[in-house]
């Protein structure tokens, strides 16, 4: 007999039964009767681990101007290992701290499942009601013949501009240890001499191209007999691609190659503080992994080893994007392998696992731990 052609009553699935309580079901068939029970158990919704946010197309603003959230989304992860992408206009998606009506930087709150990411926008100042009638303003102090001050190429050491000779017999004269600042004003490039220089002095100079990106060279990683001129250009530039990365698009540029050995600085909003800053270079249209840094309390990614030509994009997050990097902490070593041997046997949840399948192979084990050890050695 099929159950089909049987009448059965008593089940109802949406209710689950409470302990030590079931449902009787009765099935009848020709004036036959029988009935059995069951139990329904309620199965828990998975729970929402973490939650990463690309932010919206748009995030500067005119004052008075609506928040626009077209082009943004959370990518969502659940305990039981599912991926999910939410867009940002999504009702199940509460924004919070967005005012239209306040000028200057905003942090605005995301929240989804019980996890929040939060993203920096900034509403322009309120129009001013007055003005000339050119339409416009003039800074007042200066002449209407021009400006209140002049350019110049030469950089600024300690406030007072130098030419670049005076700054190389500056940096040979430098005690062990001692580091400089050099500003540049207007021309990026620092000739061979003053590179030469550093090298001698086994000095360690920054240099600040302007308010967001400097650079770090130090004399000690040059052979003097190779200083060359170097090209500290860094020019923003829009990237394509990055909607399929984790994180929010901190900054992109493009560098015309320092040929030195020479780390970059970048300066983001303290807001930022104690998340990665992710740096994928445009590779063959495709944007690889290259370096990060953690940034600090002041909003300072230091450090970033990206001196080669090329366009890169900077991504910001809660997460290191660096292969194997199972522990989270941006440092590839031994512990990485033991956090993924950890989750492997399920004794401990590796805190990022999406950078940590190295093989390809879909699953995290031992045959993984031991390419992070080869990695972390230099073997590979």
């Amino acid at each position: 007999m099929g159950l089909a052609a049987a009448e059965i009553s008593g089940f109802d699935s949406s209710k689950a039964t409470a302990e030590n309580e079931k449902q009787t079901i009765t099935v009848t068939y020709k004036e036959k009767t029988a009935t059995f029970e069951i139990t329904i158990k309620e199965v828990a919704a998975p729970a929402v681990t973490s939650i990463i946010l690309t932010p919206p197309t748009k995030t500067s603003y005119k004052y008075g101007e609506n928040l626009v959230l077209t082009g943004g989304k959370l990518t969502v992860q659940y305990d039981n290992g599912k991926l999910e992408e939410i867009a940002l206009m999504d009702k199940r998606v509460t924004v919070s701290g967005y005012d239209k009506n306040k000028s200057g930087e905003q942090q605005v709150t995301f929240t989804f499942g019980g996890q929040k990411a939060t993203y920096v926008f900034t509403v322009a100042a309120k129009p001013s009601s007055g003005g000339s009638s050119s339409g416009g303003s003039r800074p007042s102090g200066g002449s209407s013949g021009g400006s209140s001050y002049t350019v110049t190429d030469e950089p600024t050491v300690d406030g007072k501009e130098k030419s670049w000779t005076d700054v190389a017999k500056d940096i040979e004269k430098l005690p062990a240890g001692k580091e400089m600042t050099i500003e540049l004003n207007g021309d990026k490039k620092i000739p061979a001499d003053v590179i030469k220089a550093i090298a001698k002095a086994n000095a360690k100079v920054n240099v600040k191209v302007d308010d967001v990106f400097s650079w770090t060279i130090d004399g000690s990683e040059i052979n003097e007999k190779d200083a060359k001129a170097i090209d500290l250009t860094v020019a923003k530039v829009s990237v394509s691609g990055t909607s399929a990365l984790r994180g929010a698009l901190g900054t992109s540029f493009k560098l015309n190659g320092t040929n030195a050995e020479s780390e970059l600085n970048i300066k983001f909003k303290s807001t930022h503080a104690g998340k990665f800053a992710n740096v994928f270079k445009k590779v063959d249209g495709k944007l690889v992994f290259v370096d990060n840094v953690k940034i600090d309390k002041d909003g300072n990614a230091v450090g970033l080893d990206i001196s080669e030509k090329g366009e890169y994009v900077v991504m910001l997050g809660e997460f290191s994007d660096r292969a194997g990097d199972m522990n989270n902490d941006g440092i590839l070593n031994a512990k990485d392998a033991l956090a993924v041997l950890k989750d492997s046997a399920k004794l401990e949840k590796g805190a990022n696992p999406l950078v940590s399948d190295l093989n390809g192979d879909g699953y995290r084990n031992a045959k993984d731990a031991l390419i992070i050890l080869k990695m972390a050695a230099g073997l590979l």
